[in-house]
């Protein structure tokens, strides 16, 4: 069995080029800059103590020196090994960077030789399945593996929900494509008895632009049977992510719900939408008793016949000057027929 020693050093490495915060993670960037990519077992993570300082962002941190054991199932790209030992440090106050971490997974890797580093420190490796038939070859396309190593995660029902959370913590880089739609519909059957995460999912099946989930979600909110977690992100998924007509139905039945929060996501979706279909219930929701409702109402009516001036350029505005937007609208409606 090959086995070969790899010294990762992230002391060397520039990160002068994010100001703040930890840096969006893309598919396409990691596999181009990465010279190894493997799925593999790792069953220890050892802390080797006391390393020498990172330099990040113009300062000197403290480091902590770290060593993991890989068995290699497949190689995504580069060289065909069977066995590796990484080695790599972290700084001992929390900066965005990552550690490896155990079971199977997902690992990048750049440089040459012996020497190499983890290719993105804030995204070290994913969580992955050990139930692909190993490939005794490199891909030919190892953005295109990785993605769907990852969506093998979301839809495997051994899969843990932590790690199929964590492939979701970066849906952002998963392309909105029949796959990713698939993978997250083969997710949501095998997590029917996880209501939080199956919620999760539905959230996301809207992000993606797939509307089959909304009936559901919406008697989720009207009975007011999704949990707390579900409930917020289910709301923010309606009130940012929706923008297609066909999604209006449900959206109608959201806007009799008792709860002023649903009634708003519906609402802001509807503003979003922009499609002359929505008229009749934004008009009415200018009588609705919740000032979010009245403000999402007025600024979709306002885009869909481009009323500039009646829409009023934020909600403080609306606060001082709301009644003159309502009535500019029903007059409006009033005077074509508007029910």
């Amino acid at each position: 069995m090959a086995r070969i020693w790899f010294v990762v050093l992230l002391a060397g490495m520039s990160c002068s080029s994010h100001a703040t915060g930890v840096p969006h993670f893309t598919i396409k960037g990691v596999t181009e800059k990465a010279t190894l990519i493997l799925v593999g077992d790792i069953t220890e993570i050892k802390d080797l103590g006391v390393a020498r300082p990172l330099q990040f962002r113009g300062q000197w941190l403290q480091g902590n020196a770290y060593s993991a054991d890989i068995s290699v199932r497949r190689t995504i790209k580069g060289p065909i090994l069977d066995h590796i030992t990484v080695n790599y440090t972290l700084p001992t106050v929390y900066n965005g960077y990552r550690g490896l971490h155990t079971g199977t997974r997902i690992v990048f890797l750049s440089g040459q030789g012996n020497t190499l580093r983890l290719t993105d420190p804030y995204y070290p490796d994913f969580p992955a399945v050990p139930d692909t038939v190993n490939s005794e070859t490199p891909s030919l396309d190892p953005a295109g593996s990785v993605l769907g190593e990852m969506l093998r995660v979301l839809e495997s029902p051994e899969a843990s929900t932590s790690d199929k959370y964590r492939i979701l913590a970066i849906d952002y880089a998963l392309p909105a494509d029949g796959k990713t739609v698939g993978a997250l519909r083969r997710a949501l059957i095998s997590s029917r008895d996880d209501p939080e995460f199956a919620e999760k999912v539905q959230g996301e099946l809207i992000g993606f632009g797939d509307f089959s989930e909304l009936p559901n979600i919406a008697n989720l909110l009207l009975e007011g049977t999704a949990t707390q977690r579900g409930r917020e992100w289910l709301l923010y998924a309606i009130g940012n992510h929706i923008k297609a007509p066909q999604a209006v139905p449900a959206l109608r039945s959201l806007l009799r719900a008792p709860d002023d929060s649903v009634r708003e996501a519906a609402t802001q979706a509807l503003w979003h939408i922009n499609d002359r279909s929505t008229i009749d219930s934004l008009i009415k929701s200018l009588d609705d008793p919740d000032e979010k409702v009245r403000f999402y109402a007025v600024r979709g009516l306002s885009d869909i016949v481009n009323k500039v001036g009646w829409g009023g350029p934020s909600e403080s505005a609306f606060h001082d000057h709301q009644q003159k937007y309502a009535a500019h609208w029903k007059e409006w409606a009033k005077n074509r027929g508007v029910q």
